[in-house]
């Protein structure tokens, strides 16, 4: 990951010195050595992505459990441990990559998830301007206008909840290519 396929003829003593670091900083028990090289094994509560992974899914279960409440306060704390993009500062590393595409992606999922656990919890009001801004921030993203159109269903705008499906269609439409046109054109 530091060096690619091109390690300094010193990586061996620059990698022990990181690892001497680390252990005093996390303690000596959080690097294990073991004949294929060093891991680092740390507590999920001690790792944001883990941390963030866990308490989505637990979300997920209290929504389903009908805990709407409960799900949007832990959907919401699990939120708010993004800071920027996810392994941002190892573009290139292909582990860092795909894994900050699925967290990227878990983290609009989880956007969406709040909005949904607070319609269930009846915030509708509360809720209709951070659906707005999430169709905004994805507009491609239909479960976005399903959950926007439902906030302003159940907060009494009926009318721009139509609207917002009407314009929903547009865009699929525009955007995206309709399967019986293919088959039709073959």
């Amino acid at each position: 990951a530091l060096w690619g396929d091109r390690p300094p003829a010193s990586a061996a003593k620059i990698l022990q010195g990181c690892v001497v670091r680390i252990r005093k900083v996390l303690g000596r028990e959080a690097v294990q050595t073991s004949p294929h090289g060093y891991a680092l094994h740390l507590p999920t509560e001690d790792v944001d992505s883990l941390r963030f992974e866990d308490q989505v899914s637990r979300a997920r279960e209290l929504l389903t459990l009908g805990e709407a409440d409960r799900a949007a306060y832990l959907v919401t704390d699990a939120l708010a441990l993004w800071h920027g993009e996810a392994f941002a500062d190892l573009e290139g590393w292909e582990p860092a990559v795909a894994a900050g595409t699925r967290l990227s992606e878990l983290r609009l999922e989880a956007e969406e998830l709040r909005v949904d656990a607070l319609l269930r919890a009846g915030r509708y009001r509360e809720v209709l301007s951070a659906a707005q801004v999430l169709v905004r921030a994805a507009p491609l993203r239909e479960q976005r206008w399903v959950l926007l159109a439902r906030a302003q269903y159940q907060s009494g705008q009926q009318g721009e909840a139509l609207r917002t499906i009407h314009q929903l269609k547009g865009i699929l439409a525009e955007h995206l290519v309709d399967p019986s046109a293919l088959v039709m054109g073959a």
